[in-house]
């Protein structure tokens, strides 16, 4: 099971002098943390009734984070606490489920070019961005995002890790 979805509404901290109103923060976590805790709750519930194979597994969970979690910037408190708060997952859930036969990971994603992204990307910003991936300098496709979630999925020895998934790109101090 591979989990990818998420809100990135990115409030300030403060905006005029003024505290934000945290209702756009809890959103966030809630969508973000909470909507993927509850989904890999009920697919871990639904694996442990899977024959395990020879390995002993019965099924891989498998988060997506983003590279917000450890280089986020101005702008992204709460959306990078709450990708960060998924990597921070993602070994703790791995010990609950290891004697069980399930293995988690999360891919710490990049850009990717996919449709929900065409509704809240700046094209220019997007052409700025892209100049600083280290190569391919593109934004990722989904085949390439499927094809690294396969790998997880094959490779039993992969486990309770977060490995990067972004073409060497580091988000800026400042977008």
């Amino acid at each position: 099971m591979a989990l990818c979805s998420g809100i990135d509404t990115i409030p300030l901290t403060t905006a005029d002098g003024k505290p934000t109103d945290p209702a756009g923060f809890v959103r966030l976590f809630s969508t973000n943390v909470v909507g993927t805790f509850n989904v890999m709750s009920q697919a871990a519930a639904a694996m442990l009734s899977n024959e395990p194979d020879a390995d002993g597994e019965r099924g891989i969970i498998i988060d997506t984070s983003s590279g917000a979690a450890e280089d986020g910037t101005v702008g992204m408190v709460g959306y990078s606490a709450t990708k960060a708060a998924l990597v921070g997952m993602t070994l703790p859930a791995a010990r609950e489920f290891a004697g069980r036969g399930i293995r988690v990971n999360t891919i710490v994603a990049g850009g990717f070019d996919t449709p929900s992204a065409g509704d809240i990307i700046d094209e220019a910003a997007v052409a700025q961005q892209i100049q600083q991936f280290a190569s391919p300098l593109r934004l990722g496709t989904p085949e390439e995002f499927a094809a690294f979630a396969a790998d997880l999925v094959e490779n039993g020895y992969a486990h309770a890790s977060s490995p990067r998934l972004d073409a060497g790109y580091r988000i800026p101090l400042q977008f």
